[in-house]
């Protein structure tokens, strides 16, 4: 390998490390998103979004119930209308980060998303990091 290969490759590793901590990031919240989901679901709580939730979750077929939507039309736009808008912001910004996830996880057989070189890992740990802190209790 000449230097420009070995720069070039070592330059590829890196991308690829980058990729998968970003994919990982992104998973964790969502897991966290819905142990939460599933938490206010079982415990019955009285809040208005617990409330909301389990009528969303009634409101679903047995096929969908299985595979609970995440972002359009999911937890995170019933998250929503309960928010403050710090809140939507925050989920706003944590859902320019799904593409990503979704690329990465997925097997990458469509193309990478455009943003997907501006989200570096640092950039969404402090999106992930926001999110989680102000989540409702």
């Amino acid at each position: 390998m000449t230097l420009d290969d070995l720069e070039s490759y070592i330059e590829s590793l890196r991308k690829e490390v980058d990729w998968l901590t970003v994919f990982n990031f992104v998973a964790s919240v969502e897991a966290s998103i819905r142990m939460d989901f599933d938490r206010r679901i079982t415990a019955r709580r009285k809040d208005p979004l617990s409330r909301s939730y389990r009528k969303w979750l009634k409101g679903l077929s047995p096929r969908k119930k299985k595979r609970l939507s995440l972002d359009e039309g999911g937890i995170l736009e019933i998250v929503k209308v309960h928010a403050d808008r710090g809140l939507r912001a925050l989920i706003g910004s944590f859902r320019e980060c799904l593409p990503a996830r979704h690329w990465v996880g997925h097997g990458r057989y469509w193309n990478r998303p455009e943003r997907m070189d501006r989200l570096t890992p640092g950039i969404v740990l402090a999106r992930c990091r926001d999110l989680l802190d102000a989540w409702p209790d």
